[in-house]
């Protein structure tokens, strides 16, 4: 688990207090989304798992959260939606079975899907991801943000590395969320955050595929706990 900075105990973005809240927050953005939250952690045995080891688990459990919220909305809505596996796309995507999108996170501690009908949602997107250290945070940051995003962020978030680590997550949201309509890659600079509140994180869309496909704007929702930020992108 990453530290946080001593000097920057309080994040100003709002905090949860259990996987459940996760749940809860992801299924309050729309009518028509179900979530799971299913722990990493908890499922190996830290003081012998190598890397390797951890990322199978962390994606079983990826794979287990999303058959369980398909099979929670399945049941919440009666929908004639047939379950099935969730596959894997030549560019690591999750395959959904039809009638079905949603999107898969983990990190070494959770792992989290949100899922929809295709008959409702255009795209989904989740990522979840540890808070950064400062040492690390520099090391990455000008890859993935610029100056002035990062000057949007930071008095939401309450240090520079929770900032950069809030615009990579969301930035992976995006991503995920609208990769199965682009079918190309887009790096960082595809979208600039302008704006951040205590639950959204607001872009411009710079790149023009992108903004043809989803207009010149498009938010982000983002909570977090004290060792962990998760966003989701919906459309």
């Amino acid at each position: 688990m990453v530290k946080k900075p001593e000097k920057n105990r309080d994040v100003v973005a709002p905090q949860m207090e259990a996987e459940g809240d996760f749940v809860e927050h992801l299924e309050s953005q729309s009518v028509g989304l179900a979530a799971a939250v299913f722990p990493v952690l908890e499922a190996t045995n830290r003081a012998t798992e190598t890397p390797v080891v951890w990322r199978k688990v962390a994606q079983e459990q990826g794979r287990r959260a999303a058959a369980a919220a398909m099979w929670k909305l399945q049941e919440t809505l009666n929908s004639p939606a047939s379950l099935g596996p969730v596959g894997r796309g030549d560019q690591g995507e999750p395959l959904w079975p039809p009638g079905w999108l949603g999107s898969i996170s983990h990190s070494k501690e959770l792992a989290v899907s949100v899922v929809g009908l295709e008959k409702d949602f255009r795209g989904l997107g989740v990522d979840t991801e540890l808070w950064l250290s400062p040492e690390r945070s520099k090391r990455v940051r000008r890859r993935i943000t610029s100056e002035q995003e990062r000057a949007v962020a930071l008095p939401v978030f309450g240090s520079e590395a929770y900032a950069v680590t809030a615009i990579f997550s969301a930035k992976e949201s995006v991503y995920k969320a609208h990769f199965p309509a682009l079918r190309r890659f887009f790096g960082f600079d595809a979208i600039e955050l302008v704006k951040a509140s205590a639950t959204q994180l607001h872009f411009q869309v710079r790149w023009k595929p992108l903004r043809d496909l989803c207009g010149d704007s498009l938010k982000v929702a983002h909570w977090s706990d004290r060792s962990s930020i998760l966003t989701c992108r919906v459309w």
